[in-house]
């Protein structure tokens, strides 16, 4: 019921993993080049639900691990900026 052949992006995120690999394998049969974002439990269904053909993978650790890089960056740059190097 999603209609994922006039979507322009499928996000999936739901609880088990188990319900999205069929999910991919129809919207990828239904629209080849929809980008599909979706969640995983951990690195390892990460990398099974990448190779079933999602675009991005999102699971908690990495996320995390994302933000806190990104404020780590933030603030370092603006730390060079306001220290002049």
């Amino acid at each position: 019921q999603a209609h994922i052949a006039e979507a322009g992006m499928l996000v999936v995120a739901v609880a088990e993993s188990t319900d999205i690999r069929p999910m991919i394998e129809t919207a990828r049969t239904l629209s080849s080049q929809i980008p599909i974002i979706v969640r995983a439990p951990n690195a390892e269904e990460a990398q099974l639900l990448a190779d079933s053909g999602a675009t991005r993978v999102v699971h908690p650790k990495q996320a995390l691990a994302d933000a806190i890089v990104r404020e780590l960056t933030a603030r370092l740059g603006a730390h060079s900026r306001l220290a002049g190097t």
